[in-house]
């Protein structure tokens, strides 16, 4: 039975891949100084191509099986504007609960984007943050980050779970049969 245990666990623990999921896309500003999160909202579905173009009339936004890459398709595109408002980032939320919890955020590339580090990203059991208040992006189109997220993978959580079962009941047996 062991075995059999073994080879479900290999086939189910596999990459992240949230194709298919439904996201919440949010366009968070600084107003009057207190953030907030009612700027521009989209909820898209993950699926090929890019989910929101000209999000907010700032970036591209594709998200992909475990990246986010966003990239600048205006010419008009600026972070920060006058003091009463300023555009500070984008949050992405697990709109329905059903994408294991997420455990890293990170960037994996980009280009003619300056000031975007790992201080720059957040992220708890079903949000991903990425503050861009104080980044910079030249100002020729095609300018791009990519981010990566990983999940826990829980079916192979409970194939632990059950192998962790199964060797209890081998101990048991073998401390019966002594």
């Amino acid at each position: 039975m062991a075995p059999a245990m073994m080879v479900a666990a290999t086939n189910y623990a596999s990459a992240t891949n949230i194709t298919g999921e439904t996201i919440r896309v949010t366009r968070n500003v600084i107003q009057n100084g207190f953030p907030e999160s009612t700027g521009v909202n989209a909820n898209v579905v993950v699926g090929p191509g890019t989910e929101l173009p000209n999000f907010g009339n700032l970036l591209d936004i594709d998200i992909g099986g475990n990246t986010i890459t966003l990239t600048k398709s205006t010419s008009n595109v600026g972070f920060g504007g006058a003091p009463s408002f300023s555009f500070n980032g984008f949050r992405f939320t697990d709109l329905n609960d059903t994408i294991a919890n997420f455990t890293s955020f990170s960037i994996l590339s980009q280009t003619n984007v300056n000031n975007v580090s790992a201080a720059n990203l957040s992220f708890t059991d079903n949000v991903l943050s990425i503050d861009l208040g104080n980044t910079g992006w030249n100002s020729l189109n095609g300018s791009t980050a990519t981010f990566t997220f990983a999940t826990v993978s829980k079916p192979s959580i409970f194939a632990l779970f059950g192998l962790g079962l199964v060797g209890i009941g081998f101990a048991r047996r073998r401390r019966a049969g002594a």
